[in-house]
């Protein structure tokens, strides 16, 4: 029984890292023997470890349920062969270090793709949402896999530079990949609270005016939502280029529905009022 485990063991352990993204370095004949001759060794001193790890991810990033027994298993193998390392450099620091922090960053992209989804600050916000809500968007396995790719080139890159501006790269990718229904979908969702905010605003501002009672309520409502989405998705796309988004803002404007007209001459009256009782204060000192 006891060699059927360690057997089972190896045997998950080369293919769960063959099979992994960017992750298709074997274990060694000399690693691989080691882990075959000490495993009880190896899993409970790497067991601490694992542990360690898991509960400093869990602390610095949002790890749902779902994403758990994963996220456990990739830091176990990694800390596992890492404790190898302990046998088969026992003379050499140097080399042990090397060859841990090797298997560090070989687990990194595996590790990496778990939490992108629900933690907006290790890939680009854009791109980390659009994969975590991959079911609604109904993306084919080709749009995934390219997707997660891609979060993963952004967070290589980030890691080496925190500041590194990627927007515009992650709207090129989601606009390039993403069909016209599924972007759409992409920027309802993403901008739907920020949306329905600005939309009761305008109705609270129209009717403390005492303009709703103008308006059929239901289909002005949803015209209102509708225009909002379009504007939020306009910022989003050209949020790093102010001449593209004017021009866009501009043709999007001839489109506006009555609601978001009357608001709009509500606040240019507003600012012209209070232009005028400037002026006046200025003239009285």
């Amino acid at each position: 029984m006891f060699m059927k485990k360690k057997l089972l063991f190896c045997l998950l352990l080369g293919l769960a890292v063959c099979g992994a993204k960017g992750q298709s370095r074997i274990p060694s004949e000399q690693e691989d023997s080691v882990l075959r001759e000490h495993y009880e060794e190896l899993k409970a001193s790497a067991y601490t470890i694992y542990n360690e790890a898991y509960t400093a991810l869990c602390l610095k990033y949002n790890v749902p349920k779902s994403a758990r027994k994963p996220l456990r298993h990739w830091l176990a193998l990694r800390e596992e062969r890492k404790v190898a390392q302990n046998y088969i450099y026992p003379d050499s620091i140097v080399k042990r270090v090397m060859a841990k922090n090797a298997l560090d960053e070989l687990y990194q992209d595996s590790i990496d793709i778990i939490l992108i989804p629900y933690n907006s600050n290790i890939s680009g916000e854009n791109i980390s949402y659009a994969l975590k809500i991959a079911s609604a968007l109904n993306l084919d396995s080709a749009q995934h896999d390219y997707l997660k790719e891609q979060a993963l080139v952004f967070a290589r890159q980030l890691r080496e530079n925190p500041r590194k501006d990627i927007w515009d790269q992650e709207m090129k990718i989601l606009t390039n990949t993403l069909s016209k229904k599924q972007q759409d979908r992409f920027f309802s969702l993403k901008n739907g609270v920020k949306v329905g905010a600005k939309t009761r605003q305008t109705w609270e501002k129209l009717k403390d005016a005492g303009l709703t009672e103008e308006l059929d309520s239901a289909s002005e409502w949803a015209r209102t939502v509708m225009y909002y989405s379009e504007e939020q998705k306009v910022w989003d796309l050209y949020k790093k280029n102010a001449n593209l988004r004017k021009k866009n803002l501009a043709e999007l404007s001839r489109q506006m529905p009555p609601a978001v007209r009357m608001l709009d001459a509500l606040e240019k009256q507003r600012r012209y009022e209070e232009k005028k009782g400037n002026a006046v204060k200025e003239l009285v000192w």
